[in-house]
């Protein structure tokens, strides 16, 4: 029900980390090593206030970090 991990290399060299309590999702931490668009389906309570569907998109920068709480 609770646990994390870090350091899962995705798909477009975004390194990244989540930890979850009750079954439920509670940080995830993504880091871009090379820059890029960075796209994730994200459950409801993560999405940024106003964003409209389940996918986040962004254009990043190299060594950007992106946190969603």
């Amino acid at each position: 029900e609770s646990g994390n991990f870090k350091g899962l290399v995705a798909r477009g060299n975004f390194v990244v980390s989540c930890n979850w309590e009750n079954g439920k999702i509670k940080r995830i931490k993504i880091i871009s090593k090379q820059g890029g668009e960075l796209k994730i389906k994200l459950p409801p309570q993560l999405l940024p206030k106003g964003y409209k569907g389940d996918i986040f998109t962004k254009e990043t920068k190299i060594n950007e970090q992106i946190v969603f709480k």
